[in-house]
């Protein structure tokens, strides 16, 4: 959609329009940015502060001058202050905010807000304030709120960020395998044989067992060693520059992020039941053979025990 958003600034600020006539909206519902603001601007709540369980204003009580008790509303960022809230935030204030930002701070903003999920980088289109955008402000105005407005909506960033970066460097740390986890492993495996052959097993089965088990397990954590770390989003600007007598355009640019490498957990599972099989598969199909075998032997007995009782009988003449 082009054309341009009226927003209210303060008074301080003498330009009133954001011009959209170059900004895409996003693909699919929701798309219209512009509808966006204005059901922002609009929404009758929009004087109370974001967040959950605020009100518009709150009841206080005041001495009159001639000595009564008066009930009177305090306004709600009046009265959020005089309860230490540092920072209050309304609903206009994610729009008014976004767009007093520069390409640089958009750019930087985008990178981080997509890198910890508050924002989804394919929803939001270049360095516009679009929808998307607002939208990660808002989330992160209503944090700081709900958090009793001691920190700013930045400081709100700051500290997801910090969380989910700790978060993930425990998540995403290449898997090993340690000494103690390779005792259970061989352990539960030796049980699972035990029962699958229905009684104790040799040494030279339990050694075979407890040799390849550990060696899976190595080739699975030189495996995991070797795993790619994903790559986050990033929005970036180029502004304008003087080359000798020419200037060059200002450049926006986008770089999606890529999936990190998965341990393949389900292979080390197959890897290490698949030792079973080396060691019974062979000895229960010989098994199976010789019962085989031995069926067709007593069904073989049984015919030619009849045909020598049909040979001793007497024959009528």
């Amino acid at each position: 959609m082009s054309g341009s958003i009226y927003i209210p600034r303060t008074a301080a600020v003498s330009e009133d329009i954001i011009d959209t006539s170059d900004v895409t909206p996003p693909p699919g519902p929701g798309g219209d940015t512009t509808q966006f603001v204005i059901d922002l601007l609009t929404d009758p709540d929009r004087n109370k502060p974001l967040g959950t369980g605020f009100q518009n204003a709150y009841p206080s009580e005041v001495t009159s001058p001639s000595g009564d008790t008066v009930k009177v509303f305090v306004d709600a960022e009046e009265y959020l202050k005089q309860q230490g809230f540092r920072h209050v935030y309304f609903g206009n204030d994610p729009g008014e905010v976004g767009r007093d930002l520069n390409k640089d701070n958009i750019a930087l903003l985008k990178t981080q807000m997509s890198n910890v999920g508050i924002i989804d980088a394919s929803k939001t289109v270049g360095l516009a304030v679009d929808e998307e955008f607002v939208k990660g402000i808002k989330t992160l105005m209503e944090f700081a709120m709900n958090g009793g407005g001691k920190i700013s909506w930045l400081g709100a960033l700051a500290a997801i960020r910090s969380d989910f970066n700790a978060r993930r460097s425990l998540v995403t740390s290449n898997p090993k395998i340690e000494t103690a986890e390779l005792d259970e492993l061989v352990d539960s495996t030796l049980t699972k044989a035990r029962s699958r052959k229905g009684g104790a097993l040799s040494a030279e089965e339990s050694q075979y067992i407890a040799s390849r088990v550990a060696s899976i397990t190595s080739d699975f954590n030189r495996a995991s060693a070797n795993l790619t770390q994903g790559t986050p989003a990033e929005f970036g600007y180029q502004p304008a520059q003087l080359q000798g007598m020419r200037i060059t355009d200002p450049v926006e640019s986008f770089t999606p992020g890529t999936e990190a490498q998965q341990p393949d957990v389900e292979g080390l599972q197959e890897d290490i039941g698949g030792v079973l099989d080396e060691v019974f598969a062979g000895r229960e199909e010989l098994e199976q053979e010789s019962e085989a075998a031995g069926q067709i032997g007593a069904r073989a007995a049984r015919t030619i025990n009849s045909l020598t009782n049909l040979s001793r009988r007497a024959v009528s003449r």
